[in-house]
């Protein structure tokens, strides 16, 4: 059935569930099948099932574009202005970027802002046309419908919000090296597999020269320089190698390896989680499944209009997201910096 084609509106959606489910009941009970479930395409994330919602998110689909950098998919992303002003997740992306949308048009993009309190990048877009996404004026509610578009016609994912507005507390992250200190000069001995130095692709025998712009001669310089970040943080950190300078970005990363704890490994279970999950002021979660890349961008509600961002893959089965008032407070106090 092409679902595109029906004027569905949100008590039809809900409808259309129900319906799925009974039926199958039906052939259940009917049949007296053991071991016969619904087909794939029939479960909450089936293609049949998020073709249903084809036309919540018609007009969402104009302001959503995929991120993109030497042809890696990174994260997602809303336009918020007429003038390509737009915003996504600050800790998946560099300073300059790839955009991609739905009518397969893309635009180069670089950030303008760096929100570090809530992992946000508000990002300036260079090749138009720009549909600013229309943002919900209406209350959150627990186990109301969420509804998340991609670059194409069907949703990413479908869900419910499982839980109302709450602080996540920041958790403590690792940098991944040992140093040494000899002669003013810091020198990396090890780095620990899995970590973010391991991932930016730092090495042993790598000399530290400055983290952020200040310049590192010691263990204590290091860790002053990492005493008010968290998991999730991003570093621009400095370092010679072969007598060679070079410029990595660094992400503070989550207890792994030799640090890995069973709770994060029964969480990897269900995919990557977000590199920043951690340190929110206030979000709301929901069980629509979403890959670690696949953030940054808005879901909406039954009548199409935004809600908030998609933060975080924070567990098995939690998503995190930050909801649109803050995500306007954000848009407009950067804006009205740069009168």
């Amino acid at each position: 059935m092409n679902y595109s084609s029906l004027n569905i509106k949100p008590v039809l959606i809900k409808l259309f569930i129900l319906l799925i489910c009974f039926s199958s009941l039906q052939n259940l009970n009917a049949e007296d099948k053991k071991g016969q479930f619904l087909e794939k395409a029939q479960t909450k994330n089936g293609v049949e099932t998020r073709g249903a919602f084809q036309n919540v998110i018609k007009q969402a689909l104009k302001s959503s574009f995929k991120i993109e950098r030497d042809g890696k998919e990174l994260a997602y992303g809303v336009v918020v202005d007429s003038k390509g002003l737009a915003i996504t997740k600050s800790s998946e992306i560099d300073d300059e970027m790839t955009c991609t949308f739905l009518d397969g048009h893309t635009s180069h993009a670089t950030v303008v802002h760096r929100d570090k309190k809530q992992d946000l990048a508000i990002i300036q877009l260079k090749e138009g046309p720009f549909e600013p996404v229309k943002w919900s004026e209406s209350s959150l509610d627990i186990g109301q419908w969420v509804v998340i578009p991609g670059i194409e016609d069907r949703p990413i994912s479908i869900g419910i919000v499982s839980g109302g507005l709450r602080r996540i507390s920041a958790e403590r992250g690792v940098f991944g090296v040992s140093l040494n200190s000899s002669n003013s000069l810091l020198v990396i001995t090890k780095v620990f597999p899995g970590t973010g130095a391991s991932k930016a692709k730092l090495k042993k025998d790598d000399i530290l020269v400055s983290i952020d712009g200040q310049s590192i001669n010691s263990k204590n310089d290091f860790r002053k320089s990492l005493q008010s970040l968290k998991a999730g943080d991003s570093l621009k950190v400095k370092l010679k190698r072969n007598n060679e300078e070079m410029t990595v970005r660094v992400v503070i990363g989550y207890p792994t390896g030799n640090f890995f704890s069973r709770m994060n490994f029964q969480n990897q279970m269900g995919g990557f989680l977000s590199t920043r999950r951690s340190g929110f002021s206030s979000v709301f979660s929901h069980d629509a499944l979403l890959k670690a890349n696949q953030c940054g961008g808005v879901l909406v509600n039954l009548e199409g209009e935004a809600i908030g961002i998609n933060i975080a893959r924070a567990s098995r089965t939690d998503s995190y997201a930050l909801p649109a008032k803050i995500i306007l407070e954000i848009i407009k106090n950067y804006k009205s910096k740069q009168k």
